[in-house]
């Protein structure tokens, strides 16, 4: 959901290897939940990563607002559909095996709507991937008692308008869905943050031990969380 300068078109994934990891986690969830293939729908689709790597078998289907971003998930032979920002509507009919929600809750004004048309999207037994920040860090705790604030834009276009810690999102998507699994992902280098000036020495610590930290911590150092959900069963 992120519209960033032209510069970071098609090269986000690229340049960020925690970015491509979530992607890559994302494919590997829906694969295992569908074997066989099925429909996706991909809310927040940005310049499709996600298509490039899932199987044939899958069919993709994006919506973003970003209209660079659409045009060059369009090259790339994607079914793109423009999301209304404003009214945080979706003009789309069918049902999917599988919808993505990847860090987009968090920048919607009524993410309650968006939950609510995403549960009539999916076919029954299907599944929401929804990934969303914590907002809790360690480090976000160290900025706010320095005075500095969560975040760094505050006010900004297209900025995070929820700042959730993991229980708070958790509490939140139960509402809607069974949550069936949680997966805590991590970011140490921080791109696109300002954490990022120092992110590289962070980057030095192997990524098994930040993992580790994640999973025994996860308030303190989960960048965020990937929830696998399920309609309620009625």
């Amino acid at each position: 959901m992120s519209q960033g300068p032209a510069l970071h078109y098609g090269q986000m994934y690229s340049l960020d290897r925690y970015s491509r990891a979530r992607i890559e986690e994302y494919a590997r969830i829906i694969k295992s939940y569908f074997p066989s293939g099925g429909a996706v729908l991909d809310i927040g689709c940005y310049t499709a990563e996600l298509f490039e790597i899932l199987p044939d078998a899958f069919k993709y289907t994006g919506i973003d607002f970003d209209d660079e971003a659409m045009r060059i998930a369009k090259a790339k032979g994607v079914c793109v559909h423009k999301l209304n920002f404003d009214q945080e509507t979706l003009d789309i009919r069918d049902k999917f095996d599988a919808v993505i929600l990847a860090e987009v809750l968090e920048h919607l004004k009524k993410p309650e709507v968006m939950l609510s048309q995403v549960k009539q999207l999916l076919k029954e037994g299907g599944i929401a991937v929804i990934s969303l920040p914590n907002e809790n860090t360690i480090y976000h705790r160290i900025m706010s008692l320095l005075g500095l604030g969560i975040d760094m834009c505050a006010f900004g276009e297209f900025k995070h308008l929820h700042l959730p810690t993991i229980r708070q999102s958790q509490n939140f998507l139960k509402k809607y869905f069974t949550i069936l699994k949680k997966i805590y992902y991590i970011n140490p280098a921080g791109r696109g943050s300002r954490i990022e000036k120092i992110g590289w020495l962070f980057s030095l610590i192997p990524d098994f031990i930040w993992h580790a930290l994640a999973n025994l911590f996860p308030g303190l150092f989960a960048r965020g969380t990937i929830f696998v959900c399920a309609k309620d069963t009625p």
